[in-house]
């Protein structure tokens, strides 16, 4: 087995107009989503959150009211991103794929319970998640010749996601603080909103 394994739930975020209804980072790529994230950190996971959750819009939306609505009504609402796995002994490192999401990203945890056979990482790269007895393989790409590969056992994954869902309920204590100042009139729904896209319940 390799070194120090570090999972982290990350959001696909990126600004890709102006915006003035909160504080955002400026930052592409992902954000982790844990505890102790900046205002305009929480504000951008919020803003990505929002944006792909709706149609591209043809004019600013005029309040944080007008901005959420889409997200907050739909049924089953997409936090584009997954887990990231980091070995920072070797430096292999899985990103999620592309149109992966964290709810899919915690059918993990299904796959070691035995209840799912397979689970959807994302793809170009397409990561991909293998057991064998009590070790799991993680692959940085299932296509590609000569794959790098995390190697961990089944009772330090279990541990790992176990962080990673205690990550996530702290950023979701600090987005109803944030949504406080922001987006007061529709905090519950924010929260409960982000808690379904990325499946805390799963976890």
């Amino acid at each position: 087995m390799s070194g120090v394994i570090v999972m982290e739930a990350v959001l696909e975020v990126g600004t890709p107009e102006p915006f003035t209804l909160w504080p955002v980072a400026a930052a592409h790529g992902y954000l982790p989503l844990r505890g102790g994230l900046l205002d305009a950190e929480i504000g951008l996971a919020v803003q990505s959150f929002a944006y792909s959750n709706d149609e591209p819009r043809s004019t600013p939306a005029a309040s944080a009211s007008e901005f959420l609505r889409t997200v907050l009504l739909k049924d089953q609402p997409v936090a584009f991103g997954g887990y990231r796995v980091t070995d920072t002994t070797t430096g292999v490192a899985l990103q999620p794929g592309c149109c992966s999401d964290l709810d899919e990203a915690s059918g993990l945890r299904d796959l070691l319970r035995g209840t799912a056979g397979g689970v959807f990482l994302g793809h170009d790269p397409s990561p991909e998640a293998v057991i064998e007895g009590n070790a799991v393989h993680l692959f940085t790409d299932d296509d590609e010749p000569g794959r790098r590969v995390i190697e961990l056992g089944v009772d330090d994954l279990h541990r790992l996601l176990d962080g990673v869902k205690q990550d996530l309920r702290t950023f979701l204590e600090d987005l109803a603080d944030w949504a406080v100042a922001h987006a007061p009139a529709h905090r519950a729904a924010l929260v409960d909103s982000f808690a379904r896209a990325v499946n805390t319940a799963g976890l």
